[in-house]
């Protein structure tokens, strides 16, 4: 397999390797997806290429342990470089260099990985990389360090790279409609953060490194599969619009009674019975 962060589909002849493993070992996709440790989702685009959603090479790999297959004879590498949405791309790119852009618009392109080259726009306050397919981001994107606005939603993310703790000025990250079950760590560093969309994602966990975001105004954890909120979320005392709609929460901290510039809560679709009498 490539060392470069590479998607993937399965082939044909993959395919019906697939299907042989899943009915000998008799697993069903929810099965497969919790011993690989990925999701049910992800195995099932796996199963059906058709749809036309590549796996990173990380998961991949997960699964074809589970199945005892070898992960080079079931899928086809992604020759992105030749890839006419690619070289769309790297024109972009290449304009913005040329031009010196502040901004760079890279959405619906239907791009599988993004050209290195963008580590060249460090002028660029503002990014759209949404609705595409990428499944991992090159590690160039830490040297836009005057990014106030990077759009990563509606793609097949399911990890986002420490560098992304580099972008000192982002005041807006957009990652919902992806794959996350986790954040990076480096998150906390993005003092000026101030509204953050994680919606609609795999995280089953409020991640830690939100604490450290003191700056944050508007946070979004709806339809997620978050079964508890820690009480440190009071340290987010500059929050005025929290959605954690859409999860499995069975009882919120009363310490959420303590967000005092809150003007805008959305709780809706859970399990809850009670709310703290602090609200």
């Amino acid at each position: 397999m490539s060392s470069n962060p590479l998607s993937f589909l399965a082939s044909p002849a993959g395919l019906q390797k697939l299907e042989a493993a899943k009915a000998d070992l008799d697993l069903s996709f929810a099965a497969i997806a919790k011993l690989a440790g990925v999701s049910a989702d992800t195995v099932s685009q796996l199963f059906h290429p058709e749809q036309g959603k590549r796996l990173s090479e990380a998961s991949l790999v997960a699964i074809a342990q589970v199945l005892a297959v070898k992960p080079e004879d079931i899928v086809v590498e992604a020759d992105h470089e030749n890839h006419e949405e690619f070289i769309v791309a790297q024109k972009l790119i290449q304009e913005a260099i040329d031009n010196k852009d502040t901004e760079l618009d890279l959405s619906a392109l239907e791009l599988i990985a993004v050209p290195k080259e963008l580590g060249q726009l460090s002028q660029l306050t503002l990014l759209d990389l949404s609705d595409n397919q990428l499944t991992s981001l090159p590690t160039e994107l830490g040297q836009l360090q005057n990014l106030t606005d990077l759009r990563l939603d509606q793609n097949q993310l399911n990890a986002v790279p420490k560098e992304v703790g580099q972008l000192n000025k982002l005041i807006y990250l957009n990652l919902s409609q992806n794959q996350l079950n986790a954040v990076p760590k480096e998150l906390e560093q993005l003092s000026n953060l101030k509204d953050l969309n994680l919606s609609q994602n795999q995280l089953s966990a409020v991640p830690k490194e939100l604490e450290q975001l003191s700056n944050l105004k508007d946070l979004n954890l709806s339809q997620n599969q978050l079964n508890a909120i820690p009480k440190e979320i009071r340290q987010l005392s500059n929050l005025t619009s929290l959605d954690l709609s859409q999860n499995q929460l069975n009882a919120i901290p009363k310490e959420l009674g303590q967000l005092n510039k809150l003007t805008s809560l959305s709780l809706g679709h859970n399990q809850l019975i009670a709310v703290p009498k602090e609200l």
